[in-house]
């Protein structure tokens, strides 16, 4: 694996750790590449509402990640998913 491969690990995993202490943050799962659509890291974030917080979007903002999709599951909660 090379390093650029195992710094971007590192951030995808920084920036869920950092995920997971919002409060409307449920679950976070970071994807290796490959895995689904995406080519590159994927961190998946479920929310306890249907949009998705500023704090929420500055910490992906912040941890150097793009939003690639935010799809309602139901009527109380939201999956975003960004790329690093």
């Amino acid at each position: 694996m090379s390093n650029c491969r195992v710094e971007q690990r590192r951030q995808a995993d920084r920036l869920a750790d950092t995920l997971a202490l919002n409060q409307s943050v449920v679950a976070v799962d970071v994807l290796a590449p490959g895995v689904g659509a995406r080519d590159g890291w994927v961190v998946e974030a479920m929310l306890d509402r249907a949009s998705i917080p500023t704090g929420v979007l500055r910490t992906l903002a912040a941890g150097g990640a793009i939003v690639v999709d935010a799809s309602p599951q139901g009527p109380e909660n939201m999956i975003v998913t960004a790329t690093i």
